[in-house]
């Protein structure tokens, strides 16, 4: 068990290293629309959660051991894994790398709004200066008036987002106005496996009565509870694999840093399992 825990954290750690220098070297970057320049971001969030795992990962190189005792960290490893899907889902509804799509246009539109809302909403904490907001009232006053006029023009558009979460959530209060289910198609994932996984990304990542049985016996020489631990970094490699695939067609130019043959060797092995699913 604890050479199949190694060989994950390995993959990990190289899947880690070649996403975060995908990230620098296409930071700064003239993109050729909004849809991409978020897409880089959100690539970026990817990489740093990759490092995040492998702090709390025992064996991994950036681990640190607290009083000299190991901590097996299942929950937020489970949490960290789950975040990651969530952000590998997201570009998929942004339609990446057709900007002159009016589709495209209103869906970026709304995640704009949304993060002018939610500037304005954290104001105070941040101590925004009254100028500042009465210049973010501005933007999303405009924002939203963009909105209406696009929708109105062609009320055809409404068909490619979820009528009934943009009835529930106004444009300004949610970003992503897509199912879970329509972003994991779009993806191409199975929905019952991906439903599966993420249920049990859940129960770990939560106080679940199942979660802390396992916490209570979860060990170094404990076998069955160390099978948990690595069936979800497996899930985390996987995801992180496919990413990188998804970058790298959105910047082809990346493609140098995935030529190594023990990285084709993990990014196939993805793909396997993504096309198994």
């Amino acid at each position: 068990m604890y050479k199949d825990y190694k060989e994950n954290i390995h993959s990990l750690s190289l899947l880690s290293d070649i996403s975060c220098r995908m990230s620098i070297e296409t930071a700064g970057r003239v993109v050729s629309g909004r849809s991409e320049e978020i897409y880089s971001w959100i690539f970026a969030k990817i990489g740093i959660n990759s490092i995040s795992v492998l702090r709390i990962l025992p064996k991994s190189r950036y681990y640190k051991a607290l009083n000299n005792v190991n901590s097996w960290d299942l929950s937020s490893v489970a949490a960290l894994t789950r975040l990651l899907i969530e952000a590998y889902l997201v570009p998929y509804y942004l339609c990446i790398g057709d900007e002159d799509n009016e589709v495209s246009k209103l869906k970026v539109a709304l995640w704009d709004l949304n993060a002018i809302s939610d500037r304005l909403k954290m104001a105070n904490w941040n101590k925004v200066t009254r100028l500042e907001v009465s210049q973010l009232r501005n933007q999303k006053k405009y924002q939203k008036k963009k909105i209406k006029k696009s929708i109105k023009e062609n009320v055809e558009l409404l068909e490619y987002i979820s009528k009934d979460l943009f009835n529930k959530y106004p444009p300004g209060e949610r970003a992503v106005y897509a199912e879970q289910y329509q972003l994991v198609k779009a993806a191409g994932l199975k929905e019952e496996c991906y439903n599966t996984i993420y249920k049990t990304l859940s129960t770990f990542a939560h106080t679940e009565p199942y979660a802390i049985e396992v916490l209570e016996t979860f060990r170094p020489d404990n076998e069955s509870a160390m099978r948990y631990l690595t069936e979800i970094i497996k899930y985390y490699v996987y995801f992180l694999g496919l990413a990188i695939l998804d970058f790298v067609e959105a910047f082809p130019d990346q493609s140098k840093l995935i030529e190594n043959d023990n990285i084709k060797r993990i990014l196939n092995e993805c793909e396997c399992l993504k096309n198994s699913f």
